[in-house]
C-alpha cells in the first residue's frame, strides 16, 4: 500500500480525544470525547467503542456505518459560522438532559460519549462544551480541558462565548 492511500484511509477514519473521563467530576459515569469525522487527532473510534457510546453528530459527516454503530446516535447539525446556531437551545437542552442521565444512578450511562463534528475542533467543541458545562464544569475550565485535548479548537469565539451564557449552574 502506497504511503497516500494509507494517509487517505487514516484520515477518513473518525478520530476523538477524551476531554473529561469518568469519575473526574463527581457522579459523572461517562467519559465525554470530542473529535471528528475527518479528523486524525485523537484516537481512531472503533465499533467496539462505539457500541458502548451516546453520539452527538454536530456536522452530519460521520460514515453511515459509525451512526448504525452507536448504541444512542442524536444529530444537531449546524454551521461552524461566527453566530449562536438557530438549534441552540435545543443542542443546550439536549447536553443538560444528556448530563442528567449520565449523573442519575437510576439511568442508564454509556460508557462513552462522542461529540463530533467534521475536523473536531469549533462544532464539536460548542457540542462538548455544553455538556461539560452541563455536568458542572465553568465554562473557563471546559474551554481549557477542550484545547488542551484538540489544540485549535474552539476557534469560533462565538461559540466560546456561547458556553459563558448558557446559563448552567456550576456543581
Amino acid at each position: 500500500m502506497a504511503a497516500s492511500e494509507w494517509d487517505d484511509r487514516r484520515i477518513f477514519q473518525p478520530h476523538a480525544s477524551r476531554v473529561l473521563g469518568a469519575g473526574e467530576i463527581d457522579g459523572v459515569r461517562s467519559h465525554v470525547w470530542m473529535g471528528g469525522a475527518h479528523s486524525d487527532l485523537g484516537e481512531p473510534i472503533s465499533g467496539e467503542m462505539l457500541a458502548r457510546s451516546w453520539v452527538l453528530d454536530c456536522a452530519g459527516y460521520m460514515p453511515e456505518a459509525h451512526r448504525g454503530a452507536a448504541a444512542r446516535w442524536e444529530a444537531q447539525v449546524f454551521a461552524d459560522v461566527a453566530r449562536r446556531p438557530e438549534q441552540f437551545e435545543l443542542l443546550r437542552s439536549l447536553t443538560k438532559d444528556w448530563a442528567r442521565q449520565i449523573m442519575d444512578p437510576r439511568e442508564e450511562a454509556p460508557e462513552h460519549v462522542l461529540v463530533m463534528c467534521q475536523y473536531g475542533m469549533n462544532r464539536s467543541g460548542l457540542g462538548a462544551g455544553l455538556l461539560l458545562c452541563a455536568l458542572g464544569l465553568g465554562p473557563g475550565e471546559a474551554v481549557s480541558r477542550i484545547t488542551r485535548a484538540r489544540p485549535g479548537a474552539l476557534a469560533n469565539y462565538r461559540f466560546r462565548q456561547l458556553l459563558s451564557e448558557a446559563g448552567f449552574a456550576r456543581r
